[in-house]
């Protein structure tokens, strides 16, 4: 149990900002005093840096909360005003201690005399638990120290990004996943850190609709607000600010004696439950499946997230549309189509994690930037989905003439090859990774220039440069037997063929020829 009052998160700085291009750390006070002067708040891990604007969203929605659409454009043409926001924290001051003796800062006291662990248990890219071993190589003993403001950004991360699926002990039921890990966030990003913060806290109209209705409740108070419990225990949502402010683990970080200024053990267990659990997080893109309903995007670890972008930016809702976006690029929409002069081209992030049950494999952190027009013509989104067609659609070319080339390789024609051998001779010589990293960066190019007159033939030209030299890296991997020419050259020819059949090599003809 804490047994004194120790690093003040309003007083102390902890949390990481970009400002005039410097990083710094501050505290909560200084950061809402000097938010429209501060460029981001970044931390080197992404999770954390959701994890931050999620805790300060909750505190600006407790202070702030418009209702509509007209409420939300009165903010954005007014600067900064701190004088609510830094009366609220200082009337809460005592709530942000990180070592409290009776409510330490999103922590429990309830669970002290629970087994301690390392710290490395706040450490999602550690190897510990089930963990794979992402970033280093330490085990679940290994003895890590960190300064308290790190110790207070591993609690809040913790507090969303937490991995479920071991077993929590003490009668509690098992550890289940944080809210992050339902799908990937987008979030927008402004000039600076107020219209960043601004941009994602959408108006409570735009909250309103099934399932998304919870999130109106009028008792609705961040965690540190609420009158302390049983733990844990099973409840519904209170409202937005008790939402991002969620408590999924029961934590306890050790204090240190007085003279140590750094944390090594921590005490964690399984938190609060959701009764009626929602899939649905207001800053995520979902899905709609046919057995499940709507369900959060998740981050798919066999491609980056550029692959995904049709979905992720679907904000134009059809008949039986299976996708849809994030509520603040839809509310962001709205305000190109209720008030333009309020709105231009937007810097969406996306960032999620991707795992296997309770292991984690890898994280994104992907930056796009959406032009104006994306927002108010259709089109583009048109465009998109047919931009991601026609990369897939090379992408099978690639894929049918290697497997013509294996066959032939494999058997030179005089019998079909065994599944198996096929597979696995088309795994070893692709080089399909290649043709998708390259096209990458012609994508964010595409993105600027959607709606140019040329710019679907520029990208087609793109795809088809960056197949035929994925074709040709795959085919020149092999050895130069004549068994191996004899089935490239079929393989070539038939490759060649699909490009033309489906149209794809004229518009790199025409692009040379207009370039």
């Amino acid at each position: 149990m804490h047994k004194s009052k120790r690093f003040n998160l309003l007083d102390e700085p902890w949390i990481p900002i970009i400002s005039d291009g410097k990083t710094a750390k501050i505290g909560l006070i200084d950061l809402f005093r000097n938010l429209d002067t501060i460029d981001e708040v970044q931390d080197p891990s992404p999770l954390t840096t959701v994890a931050l604007h999620r805790l300060l969203l909750a505190i600006l929605y407790r202070n702030l909360k418009p209702q509509t659409l007209e409420d939300w454009v009165e903010l954005h043409s007014k600067p900064w005003n701190s004088v609510t926001v830094l009366k609220y924290l200082k009337n809460h001051h005592d709530s942000f201690w990180l070592f409290h003796p009776e409510r330490p800062f999103m922590q429990r006291i309830e669970i002290a005399n629970e087994k301690p662990s390392s710290l490395s248990k706040l450490q999602l890219e550690r190897s510990t638990g089930n963990n794979s071993q992402l970033f280093d190589h330490s085990a679940d003993d290994a003895t890590i120290a960190m300064d308290f403001g790190a110790a207070a950004c591993a609690v809040v991360t913790t507090q969303c990004w937490a991995v479920g699926g071991g077993k929590s002990g003490g009668g509690r039921p098992n550890s289940t996943h944080g809210h992050q890990l339902l799908g990937a966030t987008l979030l927008s990003r402004g000039p600076d850190l107020w219209k960043t913060l601004l941009l994602n806290l959408v108006p409570m109209e735009f909250l309103g609709d099934t399932p998304r209705n919870f999130f109106r409740q009028s008792q609705d108070l961040p965690t540190w607000e609420q009158p302390l419990q049983g733990w844990p225990e099973k409840r519904p949502i209170l409202g937005i600010s008790d939402w991002l402010t969620w408590q999924c683990r029961g934590l306890l970080l050790i204090e240190p004696p007085a003279k140590i200024d750094q944390a090594f053990e921590v005490i964690v267990v399984q938190g609060e439950s959701i009764v009626d659990s929602p899939l649905i997080d207001p800053w995520m893109a979902y899905t709609q499946d046919d057995k499940e309903g709507w369900r959060n995007r998740r981050i798919n670890p066999e491609k980056a997230a550029w692959r995904d972008s049709e979905s992720l930016f679907a904000m134009y809702r059809q008949e039986g549309a299976k996708s849809n976006s994030s509520v603040p690029l839809i509310a962001y929409q709205a305000l190109h189509s209720e008030f333009p002069e309020c709105a231009g081209s937007l810097t969406v992030d996306v960032i999620g994690m991707a795992n296997d049950k309770a292991k984690l494999l890898l994280w994104r952190h992907e930056r796009f930037r959406l032009p104006a027009k994306f927002f108010t013509d259709e089109s583009a989104y048109d465009r998109l989905r047919q931009a991601l067609e026609t990369a897939q659609l090379a992408d099978k070319c690639l894929h049918l003439a290697l497997r013509l080339y294996a066959e032939e390789f494999l058997t030179m024609g005089n019998r079909s090859p065994d599944t198996k051998d096929l597979s696995n001779h088309i795994r070893a010589i692709s080089r399909k990774e290649s043709y998708w990293a390259a096209l990458e960066s012609c994508f964010h190019r595409f993105l600027q220039q959607i709606m140019e007159e040329d710019s679907m033939n520029i990208w087609k030209a793109d795809v088809v440069s960056s197949i035929e030299r994925a074709f040709g890296d795959s085919i020149n991997s092999c050895d130069t037997s004549p068994r191996h020419l004899r089935a490239a050259t079929k393989a070539r020819g038939y490759f060649n063929g699909l490009l033309y059949k489906n149209h794809l090599k004229e518009a790199k003809q025409h692009a040379e020829s207009t370039a």
